[in-house]
């Protein structure tokens, strides 16, 4: 089977050519994705949605897994609330849960409201999703996490001790290698 790649939106102010993003195009390739970097979240955060939601549609089109890390998973998240469920798999890495206290400051994203309240029911499921967090991440708020993992049900969720925001390299690997045997790439 041909490789046909992996839909990729990095974290703030990430890049799709190093890191995971460098691995996974040398591994996988990739079919679309965002970089946020300041200059694309400089523009007005419902562009922003519109934009990685058009991306969404063009992986599942495509039948092309998505993997988002950090405030990518974020903004994945607030775009899934906002959609029928995607026919695509997704793993989200470390996603920012909303509002939290980071270092002493209280961090509030853009949707922070419809992200808690997407939360308290069950939201549009993509046909097979996967949440890992860090336990010692300092976004991870527990009563958060619980409200997300119950409102999506997804079909596999770790909260990996040990780890903060910025998962092992190993461990990382492991995961997107797992995910992307399931979806039939080796």
């Amino acid at each position: 089977m041909a490789m046909r790649g992996v839909c990729y939106f990095t974290g703030r102010g990430g890049t799709r050519e190093t890191g995971l993003g460098a691995y996974l195009a040398e591994r996988y390739g990739l079919f679309g994705g965002l970089n946020l970097s300041h200059e694309w979240l400089s523009q007005p955060h419902e562009d922003q949605l519109a934009i990685l939601s058009a991306q969404l549609s063009k992986a599942e089109a495509a039948g092309v897994p998505v993997i988002a890390n950090s405030y990518g998973a974020y903004l994945t998240l607030l775009a899934l609330f906002d959609r029928p469920p995607l026919n695509t798999s997704v793993l989200l890495l470390s996603p920012v849960l909303g509002k939290t206290f980071l270092r002493g400051t209280y961090i509030r994203p853009p949707g922070g409201r419809r992200f808690a309240a997407a939360i308290t029911s069950p939201a549009p499921k993509p046909a097979w999703l996967g949440l890992v967090m860090g336990a010692e991440d300092p976004g991870y708020v527990a009563e958060t996490w619980d409200k997300l993992v119950a409102a999506l049900r997804p079909d596999h969720h770790a909260l990996l001790p040990g780890q903060g925001h910025s998962l092992e390299k190993g461990t990382v690997a492991g995961l997107v290698e797992a995910f992307m045997e399931r979806m039939g790439e080796p």
